[in-house]
């Protein structure tokens, strides 16, 4: 009679528990990491993006020659405190005027609110011309 001798490949449930325990560990470290990489990246998306709307509002003001204003808005139709929630551009009737109208809103940035993210407005200037 010959013996039969059977060879199971595989891992034990000692093996498979270091290495989540390891992979638990490695994820606790990087994680807090990855949240402010995702913060700072969004920092600098919104800065890039109100960059491009103020170049966006000197173009227009140039080309129609009227004057444009820039200012903050949470809600796309008023202007408001903070940059970091979004912006107007805007057709304006008077310096240092809001919007006069709906029409003459020519564009709206609106941004969902970031944790930590804060872009206020200086005191004494509520827009840009």
């Amino acid at each position: 009679m010959s013996s039969c001798r059977f060879r199971l490949y595989g891992y034990t449930l000692l093996e498979l528990s270091a290495v989540l325990a390891l992979i638990i560990v490695l994820a606790g470290v990087t994680l807090p990491a990855l949240g402010e990489a995702v913060r700072r990246q969004r920092a600098r998306l919104v800065r890039q993006q109100l960059h491009a709307a103020l170049s966006m509002a000197r173009l227009t003001a140039v080309s129609r020659r009227q004057l444009i204003g820039v200012c903050p808005s949470e809600d796309g139709r008023t202007c408001s405190q903070d940059w970091s929630r979004g912006w107007l551009i805007y057709t304006a009737h008077r310096a240092g005027g809001p919007p006069a109208t709906t029409a003459s809103i020519l564009r709206s940035d609106l941004y969902a609110p970031a944790a930590g993210l804060h872009a206020r407005i200086a005191r004494g200037r509520k827009q840009l011309f």
